[in-house]
């Protein structure tokens, strides 16, 4: 089959299915079939809806072996944005809608962290020396971490180790950051070092995972589509090796202040340090769409299109500072968003990681705490709506999402879940706003490396459900 070019047409999605994709005069890649691809629709109650292939397997028609490094970089451009002030979809997203999300580029000759940088800034665009500063809108940018859990160490420019907690703790499913107001639109990985057995990253489409909740427990979809969710994080005052969610929170990527803010945390007194964290754990919020002013009964409402949002916006973020300094965080967001480009519903959020880690540590049920691990592991909830006759908050926030609920939402995602099997050199590019990811337990050697990117342009397309 001869190499063919992707054009932007919306019209060109089926024709990717089955294509060989010329990337360079060097470097073609054919799509090809590994066990862990599933075959599904995104809405399986559409007759028209056609089934796909997911994730997309992509391999140089030439092994790795006669390929280069700088050779599959400069293949990776072929893939990135065109600079643009207005959202103008690359083929690498053409390439993700056709497949659910998710692209895995195997038989790459990357041996470290470098090479896979320069491998997603390939991938990321240029802007020309002659455009103007907003075509960069388009372009994908660095995604800096705020209200950060877990621990991550540089390893390249903008490449990072990846959650760093020990080989046999699982990680559950979950949009990166799907239960912040600030998330990546690009999430990717590389393996620098295969596992020895397990270690598997599997992955789930969200407009899918809606799909079939919105069928079998529509209860549940209606009630974050009306209500969003609550996410209760505890930030620690000091970082906790071994841990999924140990990031302390004064660290810069956390709540704590950031180089630009030139800020001596040693010089802080606690009442500073603390007025500090709440500054910044209030800017989060607003980057969601809340304001002080929507504090205490205010209306909160938004502009443009006018929908009343829910109970989630109306709530916005709050804390409870802890006898040991740290600090639980309520942050409320969501629960579910329209997808920019392919205009349907997702599961967008971190329902699923954060039931899993509740569960497994016996802390479903009040006060959530787990002696053991002396952390807090509370289950997701719903923001209660605010009283309005009496204009004023109840004193009780959130409420308990029924288990029924949580357990058949971890049941949908088992069943639609592809698990990606590593090899050394391969990258794993995932559209954050169409997919969950999560890990499984391994032996051996494994070590992935991550990657995380803003497309202003596409994030901006993004909105939360309105009802």
């Amino acid at each position: 089959m001869a190499p063919v070019a992707v054009s932007s047409s919306p019209n060109t999605t089926d024709a990717l299915r089955s294509k060989v994709v010329a990337a360079s005069p060097d470097v073609t890649f054919a799509p090809a079939s590994e066990p862990y691809q599933r075959r599904l629709k995104l809405v399986e109650s559409d007759p028209g809806e056609l089934e796909i292939t997911f994730p997309l397997v992509l391999k140089p028609v030439r092994s790795a072996a006669n390929l280069t490094a700088a050779q599959v970089v400069e293949a990776a451009k072929s893939f990135a944005p065109a600079p643009s002030a207005e959202y103008k979809p690359s083929k690498l997203q053409q390439l993700m809608d056709a497949h659910g999300g998710a692209v895995h580029f195997k038989g790459l000759p990357i041996q470290d962290a470098d090479e896979f940088s320069k491998f997603m800034h390939a991938l990321a665009g240029t802007l020309p020396p002659n455009a103007g500063a907003g075509e960069r809108n388009n372009l994908l940018v660095h995604h800096v971490d705020k209200g950060l859990m877990v621990i991550r160490h540089a390893m390249a420019p903008n490449v990072a180790t990846a959650n760093e907690g020990p080989p046999h703790q699982s990680i559950g499913s979950h949009n990166e950051y799907g239960l912040s107001t600030h998330y990546p639109s690009i999430i990717a990985f590389c393996c620098l070092s295969p596992p020895t057995t397990g270690g598997q990253t599997p992955i789930v489409n969200s407009l899918a995972l809606y799909d079939r909740l919105k069928s079998t427990v529509p209860g549940y979809i209606g009630k974050i589509e009306r209500r969003g969710l609550t996410f209760v994080i505890h930030h620690p005052v000091a970082k906790v090796q071994g841990s999924v969610q140990g990031n302390s929170l004064y660290n810069a990527d956390s709540f704590g202040p950031t180089p630009e803010a030139k800020v001596d945390l040693k010089s802080l007194n606690e009442e500073q340090k603390r007025k500090l964290v709440e500054e910044n754990v209030l800017e989060l919020a607003r980057e969601g769409g809340w304001s002080d002013s929507h504090a205490g009964g205010g209306d909160a409402t938004e502009e443009g299109e006018g929908g009343k949002l829910g109970a989630w916006h109306e709530r916005g973020f709050s804390w409870t500072w802890l006898p040991d300094g740290s600090i639980n965080v309520f942050q409320r967001v969501p629960g579910i968003r329209i997808h920019p480009t392919l205009q349907k519903p997702a599961y967008f959020n971190n329902v699923g990681n954060r039931y899993a880690y509740s569960k497994e540590h016996g802390c479903l049920q009040p006060p959530h705490y787990s002696e053991e691990k002396k952390d807090f592991f509370p289950p997701p909830s719903f923001p209660l709506l605010l009283d309005r006759e009496g204009g004023a908050a109840s004193d009780q926030e959130d409420e308990s999402i029924p288990l029924e609920w949580l357990e058949e939402a971890h049941r949908w995602t088992e069943r639609l879940q592809a698990h990606v099997e590593w090899e050394q050199g391969d990258v794993l590019v995932i559209d954050n706003l169409a997919v969950q990811h999560a890990r499984t337990p391994w032996t051996g050697p494994r070590k992935l490396v991550a990657s995380l990117w803003d497309q202003r342009s596409y994030l901006d397309k993004n909105v939360p459900i309105r009802t």
